[in-house]
């Protein structure tokens, strides 16, 4: 029974959720700072291989270390949040093969010339693809070279009739790169509200390759700011993060700011290649926005490695929110533009051969674990849109089937759920509710089987105050409850 005060004393002591302790700190405050490589990087001596994918929430970060650590490389590719060897979307490289070679380097002492690697290795998406929840492989092909973005400028002026014009105008604060004749910006100020439709063709923050990518952008931009490009003379092959800088104001004290940058493609869709967030209360001292002031802002979006072909366009979407990308601010904003300017890193394509950058292009996985399936893995993600009360939902619900693991006699059963709801445009009727159930069956194939089962349930709520969170976890032994508890806190809102 030793076993069983362990599990309760875990259960007791480390139970909690850590959502409110997240939103207790809204600020980068001593908290974040503490796990922060950023705070000091002569800290970070060792060599680092640091891996992303254009589809994980963490590549900027990867991209970054290339730059600032002393010795740091990086490898991203098309991925979402897995192993390089078996991600989707592929193509995968020899992830295994990749760490022998880099341990033996690092580790043992045997040169494998991996100090003459190219700090970044990336590849690069060829835009043929149409907008849709899966790519299993991108096609497209690998670059190299030391930098972390590229080094040419692709620049953009947001003007008149929802035109995106190449070139800068030097209109506002918002300017750079050169110049281009004979353009305009901007002549009449452009509104736009909070919708709690914006957001509803989201991809996964953190795809882990199931069909969980952004869908067809057409559906949302309705109910954002939106700005295209003339088709493009040649292919721009994009290469790093974009950056848009506006003269915008709000009619409230707390406002945000989000942009996307999408491909619209010639036989109709328009794909979401990134994003970019920004709380304008950070801008501030005292966390207040002052309405109708106008603040010069930019806005980094994530980096992305795509090409949009020639005779394709661009298109900016620019909204004062966008759920559940992110919480929505406590009551209904109205964001104004004034002018502004999307800057796109872009560089030449390169022939780089797989074979001189990697040390096998092929994924070699060893023996795999005899695990037999009792009932098979599903995903699925739904947008319910409510006719009669106006609710709009998105749910996922993730099964990972049920498994038997015959070396240790031991059944796992896995369901994961979330939704993500608002009703209408109102900030303040926004929920997201997580659950999780784990079931294990240890001795599964004995006189003696021991089930243990675990439910968590989450509730995150607001009003304009303050957050309203609920969390329970329920276990059971045998079918028996074990330990069982259920937090209600608050948290106040900070400029969020």
């Amino acid at each position: 029974k030793d076993w069983q005060k362990v599990w309760r004393s875990r259960l007791e002591k480390a139970g909690e959720c850590l959502v409110k302790t997240w939103l207790e700190h809204q600020t980068y405050d001593d908290y974040w700072k503490h796990g922060s490589v950023t705070e000091d990087t002569s800290k970070v001596s060792i060599p680092v291989l640091a891996i992303g994918g254009w589809h994980d929430g963490y590549t900027n970060c990867a991209l970054r270390m290339a730059q600032t650590l002393p010795k740091c490389q990086a490898i991203v590719g098309p991925w979402s949040h897995n192993w390089p060897d078996e991600a989707i979307p592929g193509p995968n490289i020899g992830f295994m093969d990749e760490c022998l070679t880099w341990w033996d380097q690092h580790l043992k002492g045997v040169d494998r010339g991996y100090d003459q690697m190219p700090k970044v290795r990336w590849y690069l998406c060829n835009g043929v693809v149409p907008p849709g929840p899966s790519v299993v492989s991108w096609p497209g092909q690998w670059q190299a070279g030391d930098r972390s973005e590229g080094g040419d400028q692709q620049v953009y002026t947001l003007s008149d009739s929802h035109r995106m014009v190449k070139g800068n105008t030097g209109q506002g604060n918002t300017g750079q790169g050169n110049t281009s004749q004979g353009n305009t910006g901007l002549t009449s100020p452009v509104s736009v509200s909070f919708s709690g439709s914006a957001g509803l063709t989201c991809g996964e923050w953190l795809s882990f390759g199931a069909p969980d990518l952004p869908g067809d952008q057409r559906v949302t931009s309705q109910f954002q700011a939106c700005w295209y490009s003339d088709v493009l003379e040649t292919d721009l092959h994009i290469y790093g993060q974009p950056v848009l800088s506006l003269d915008c104001e709000v009619d409230q004290q707390t406002a945000q700011l989000y942009c996307g940058l999408c491909h619209v493609l010639p036989g109709g869709g328009a794909r979401l290649l990134t994003y970019g967030l920004l709380n304008l209360n950070g801008l501030t001292s005292d966390r207040k926005v002052t309405p109708g002031k106008v603040y010069t802002v930019k806005v980094m979006l994530d980096a992305i490695g795509y090409t949009v072909p020639a005779g394709q366009s661009l298109q900016l979407v620019v909204s004062p929110g966008s759920f559940p990308t992110s919480w929505p601010s406590p009551v209904l904003t109205r964001l104004t533009l004034h002018s502004g300017t999307m800057t796109l890193p872009s560089v030449s394509v390169d022939k780089v051969q797989e074979e001189e950058i990697f040390t096998h292009t092929q994924p070699r996985l060893g023996p795999s674990k005899h695990v037999e399936v009792l009932r098979k893995a599903t995903f699925d993600r739904n947008l319910s849109y409510g006719l009669s009360d106006n609710a709009r939902c998105i749910s996922t619900k993730s099964d990972d089937g049920c498994k038997y693991y015959p070396d240790v006699d031991t059944e796992i059963d896995e369901v994961n759920e979330d939704r993500y709801t608002i009703t209408g445009d109102d900030p303040t009727s926004a929920v997201a509710f997580c659950s999780r159930s784990c079931l294990i069956t240890y001795q599964a194939h004995t006189d003696n089987p021991i089930k243990t089962e675990t439910i968590t349930s989450s509730w995150m709520k607001s009003d304009e105050n303050q957050f309203l969170l609920t969390n329970s976890l329920v276990t059971r032994l045998d079918g028996v409850d074990f330990f069982s508890k259920t937090w209600q806190e608050t948290v106040p809102r900070n400029g969020i």
